[in-house]
């Protein structure tokens, strides 16, 4: 099975996302509601499709994808 993370500090907005990808396709579908989150997750856990938000307090998306590709 493949595996999503979705990052959103919009927690109603990630949570939406992350159900309708989980009720809609074949993927196992995770949520996190930060980047810093995120990483210790990406730390453990191998992810085929990493959707993130752009613009959150701690970190924004294009900072995060930058650190999963150096990573």
């Amino acid at each position: 099975m493949k595996n999503i993370l979705v990052v959103d500090d919009d927690r109603d907005i990630g949570e939406i996302i992350q159900e309708y990808l989980s009720e809609n396709s074949d993927y196992h579908v995770s949520f996190d509601d930060c980047a810093q989150k995120a990483i210790e997750r990406l730390k453990n856990e191998s992810f085929d499709l990493v959707i993130t938000d752009m613009l959150m307090p701690d970190m924004n998306g294009i900072e995060l994808t930058e650190y999963i590709f150096q990573n």
